[in-house]
C-alpha cells in the first residue's frame, strides 16, 4: 500500500501524500507512528494546496496528536493561514482565534480580527466564541464578549450559549443575575 501511495503521489502528489501522512501518524507502515515522515507527507500535499493536508499538519504541529515535545505553533498557525487563504471557513476561525488568542510569539489582533470576519462571512458561528474570548480574557471585557458569545449564540453555535447562559447565571457582561433563566 505505501508504494503504490508513493507512486500515486509522484504523479498528483495531494491526496496519496496527503494519505501517506495520515498513515504513518496511525502506524500503517511499520506499527508506529512517525512524526517527522507524517510531517514530511504533509508538507508535500499542502505544498500542491490540498488542503485536508494543511489542516492535518497543522493539528499535528499544535500536538493536537500527541507529540508534545515536537510542537510548532508558528508552524500550525501558517498551515491554518495558507487554508483559509484558499477559502476553507474554518481554518479561518482557527487562524483567527490563534492571532487573537493564542501563543504571544503569534499574536496579531489586526490579522486575527481580520479572519474571524472572514470566517463569520462563512458563517462559521464558532468565531463568535473567538471573539468572545479574546474580549473577555485578553481586554477583560464582559460585556464585549457577552455581546460577541451572544452573536454565536442566536447563530446556533454550542459553546456560545453555554457563556451566555453563564454570564447571565452569574450576573456578568452586563446582565441581571438570574440562575433560574
Amino acid at each position: 500500500a505505501r508504494l503504490v501511495l508513493e507512486g500515486l503521489a509522484e504523479k498528483e502528489g495531494g491526496e496519496a501524500a496527503w494519505r501517506l501522512g495520515e498513515g504513518y501518524l496511525k502506524g500503517w507502515f511499520g506499527g508506529e507512528s512517525d512524526f517527522a515522515k507524517a510531517c514530511s507527507w504533509w508538507e508535500k500535499a499542502s505544498e500542491k494546496g490540498n488542503v485536508t493536508a494543511m489542516i492535518s499538519l497543522a493539528r499535528l504541529l499544535d500536538g493536537e496528536f500527541g507529540f508534545s515535545d515536537q510542537r510548532d505553533v508558528s508552524g500550525a498557525l501558517k498551515q491554518y493561514v495558507s487554508a483559509a487563504e484558499l477559502g476553507f471557513g474554518p481554518a479561518m476561525t482557527r487562524a483567527g482565534s490563534r492571532l487573537l488568542n493564542g501563543d504571544e510569539k503569534t499574536r496579531d489582533e489586526e490579522k486575527g480580527r481580520k479572519w474571524l470576519a472572514r470566517a463569520i462571512e462563512s458563517k462559521q458561528w464558532d468565531a463568535y466564541f473567538g471573539l468572545g474570548d479574546y474580549a473577555e480574557k485578553a481586554t477583560k471585557s464582559d460585556e464585549t464578549a457577552y455581546a460577541e458569545y451572544l452573536k454565536g449564540a442566536e447563530a446556533g453555535h454550542g459553546q456560545c450559549m453555554l457563556k451566555v447562559a453563564s454570564f447571565i447565571m452569574e450576573g456578568r457582561g452586563g446582565q441581571e443575575k438570574k440562575p433560574e433563566n
